[in-house]
């Protein structure tokens, strides 16, 4: 696929290449069926409307066709992630009324989305089928993995809930994963005798940390009144898009990391998961291969061993295994449950790299090299790239690299000639420093139509004894060009014929090369030399 490079633009819209259109086919508000309720631009759609139209904060998104090998590009399926609510947009009054109406409409319009398309007559669609559906902070989950069955997982309100992330990725099975990055936003108290502890600060959880409130009109988001509720949220979610029988699952192998980024490939046929969360770099490798255990209630995902990355200073790197007695993780860690559940709080216990928020990877369909991007503040800004031994994904040992960096110059045409001028430029401002006058000099005030005047303080005499500049460089370049006296020897190498001797003078623009008899000369080519054949 080729197509002209469009140039920076500084307006407020999305610009394409010469032949190509851009459509909008899901926005905020639109039905999820033909009979649903439309959108209403004073946003006056109360929650129950809501929970039946596309969510807000659009941010993961993949396409899903329904048969890649016929028309998967003109008909397919869309999952898009909602990661946050604007109040001022989302509510008629701003959301300046804290009311149960408000938590309720803010809660059905996050989560994730799954909306058939089809394009028709140039144009792409919506099309209302049984598959759309929305899933919410409310929705119906089930748990997989070590921690299936949990006491602090069953207990309580339940499974109940997906809240809304920026990761998504696509497994080889046809699934799609996504996590919870948004769960601070979810928490919070009004309960001043509730105290933070170490697992609440590593997950940003804090009393007035929540962006919408929600703990005052829904007791299960309330730290104080349910201690363990939020527990069950920050885990890494897969939905199967093309079921809607069967609820979003949140695999408990993975960790529980609120995940920001994650990435599936191959290695031997297991899958590998890459994640990140707000400061490390995580990686799932499964147990068996995917194909053999793929069935209707286990998952590739269910069983494999959780590592986080450090990247040491020498440009090699080692995943850490995040298992209990591995590695220090028994200290503090009761068992491999208590370590999924704290995945933060264990990654900082082996000693774990820390990065700049880093953003979602990627893996190079061909190398298999992975690229993580760094955030931009503090300095960061970076794109870091890694190999794993011998190519394989699910090796243990890395060599890593900085593939870009903020200002870095590359190869591209324009910054090279720029490059190049500033080369000349400091050439030129070499030479001109050598011709300043002599240090201490002031230029005299001058009046209009009055000629420059010479200059005033030390000036550089012009001493017989003292050679010109030129004539130094020229000395020094016979100087370069003197050699030892040696021999000179006829052609066929039998006698010698004179003495060459070095500069005899000490040098000067007088003191030319002297030589003592013939002046040597060059030898002719091998194919020319008496007795060749």
């Amino acid at each position: 696929m080729t197509f002209t490079p469009v140039p920076i633009g500084r307006t407020d819209g999305v610009t394409v290449p010469h032949g190509y259109t851009a459509q909008v086919i899901a926005p905020w508000g639109a039905p999820l069926h033909s009979f649903g309720p439309k959108w209403r631009p004073d946003a006056s759609n109360p929650s129950a409307e809501a929970r039946l139209q596309v969510g807000t904060g659009h941010s993961g998104l993949h396409y899903f066709p329904v048969n890649p090998s016929r028309d998967g590009a003109r008909n397919g399926l869309l999952v898009i992630n909602h990661a946050a609510a604007d109040p001022v947009l989302l509510h008629a009054d701003g959301g300046r009324a804290a009311t149960s109406e408000r938590t309720a409409k803010e809660m059905v319009s996050l989560g994730a989305t799954v909306l058939r398309v089809r394009f028709s007559n140039g144009r792409w669609r919506a099309v209302g089928t049984d598959v759309n559906r929305r899933i919410t902070p409310s929705s119906h989950v089930t748990f997989s993995g070590p921690l299936h069955g949990h006491d602090i997982l069953a207990g309580g309100a339940g499974a109940r809930g997906v809240l809304g992330g920026t990761a998504h990725a696509v497994t080889p099975w046809g699934t799609y994963l996504t996590g919870e990055s948004t769960l601070a936003d979810a928490f919070g108290t009004e309960d001043r005798d509730w105290r933070s502890s170490r697992i609440h600060r590593c997950y940003g959880l804090a009393a007035h940390g929540s962006a919408y409130g929600w703990h005052r009109h829904e007791p299960r988001f309330d730290l104080a009144a349910s201690p363990d509720e939020h527990y069950r949220f920050g885990w890494a979610v897969e939905i199967s898009p093309w079921d809607p029988v069967t609820p979003p699952v949140k695999r408990t192998a993975l960790g529980r990391l609120a995940l920001n980024g994650a990435a599936v490939t191959e290695s031997g046929g297991r899958a590998v998961v890459y994640m990140t969360d707000d400061a490390r770099v995580y990686k799932f490798v499964g147990e068996h291969p995917w194909r053999e255990v793929r069935t209707a209630t286990v998952s590739p995902l269910d069983e494999g061993t959780l590592y986080v990355a450090r990247f040491d200073t020498d440009g090699t790197g080692r995943w850490l295994r995040l298992e209990h007695g591995v590695d220090g993780l028994t200290e503090g860690f009761h068992d491999q449950a208590d370590v999924l559940l704290r995945a933060r709080e264990a990654a900082l216990a082996v000693g774990a790299a820390q990065l700049r928020a880093p953003g979602r990877p990627t893996v190079h369909p061909v190398t298999g090299e992975v690229y993580v991007p760094e955030a931009r503040a503090d300095g960061g800004g970076r794109v870091l790239a890694w190999t794993e031994g011998a190519g394989d994904a699910g090796a243990t040992v890395m060599s890593w690299r900085e593939f870009a960096r903020p200002g870095a110059t590359t190869t591209r045409p324009g910054r090279v000639r720029r490059a190049r001028r500033r080369a000349r430029r400091r050439r030129r401002a070499a030479v001109d420093h050598d011709r300043r006058p002599a240090p201490g000099h002031r230029r005299a005030a001058r009046r209009p139509g009055q000629q420059r005047p010479a200059l005033r303080g030390p000036r550089v005499r012009s001493d017989p004894q003292v050679p010109h500049r030129a004539a130094r460089q020229r000395d020094l370049r016979g100087q370069r060009r003197a050699r030892p006296a040696h021999p000179v020897r006829d052609r066929d190498g039998t006698g010698v014929v004179g003495i060459a001797a070095g500069r005899t003078d000490g040098g000067g623009p007088q003191g030319g090369e002297q030589l003592a008899g013939p002046r040597r000369r060059r030898p002719p080519p091998l194919g020319r030399r008496r007795g060749a054949a």
